[in-house]
């Protein structure tokens, strides 16, 4: 009897256990266990889904992609509705502006046939004499000018005074 009493007082229960310090080493927080609410069960009065429609044709003369070839008939056209059932309705050559050809294509050259104007025949005019050839200084340095021979060569030898 007293060693049953004294295995209850020095036994291990489950409240002489700190698993919160034992485990903060490797884990941030214990282990810690939850309990979820069970998920709605899958209904079966759902609308129906994409699979339970008809697609449209794929082989045959009228498909969505292709259209059957041309039909033809025995039967005469109608007159009413036509462009030219009243013939003052109609448009005629004038009915429509004159389009410039530059409009829709490159500038076509433009030539004149006539006479060169006159007006400058009694406007006096420079002569051969009034221009100066030489004289270039307004936009050059200096006048343009003729040398005679190399002054710097090479093959010259240098000038020794002694």
């Amino acid at each position: 009897d007293q060693d049953f009493t004294a295995f209850l007082l020095f036994s291990c229960a489950p409240g002489d256990y700190c698993i919160e310090a034992a485990n903060r080493h490797v884990f941030k927080c214990p282990p810690v266990q939850s309990m979820a609410f069970r998920r709605e069960p899958i209904r079966t009065d759902r609308p129906p889904g994409p699979g339970t429609y008809k697609l449209p044709r794929l082989l045959g003369p009228n498909t969505v992609y292709t259209s059957a070839s041309p039909c033809y008939s025995l039967r005469g056209r109608s007159q009413r509705g036509r462009f030219d059932e009243d013939l003052a309705k109609t448009p005629g050559p004038a009915a429509f502006p004159i389009v410039a050809v530059d409009a829709y294509k490159t500038r076509a050259p433009e030539y004149t046939m006539g006479s060169q104007p006159k007006a400058g025949a009694k406007a006096v005019k420079p002569g051969p004499a009034d221009y100066n050839i030489g004289r270039v200084t307004l936009i050059k340095p200096q006048a343009p000018a003729c040398t005679f021979g190399i002054r710097h060569s090479i093959y010259t030898a240098p000038l020794i005074t002694e």
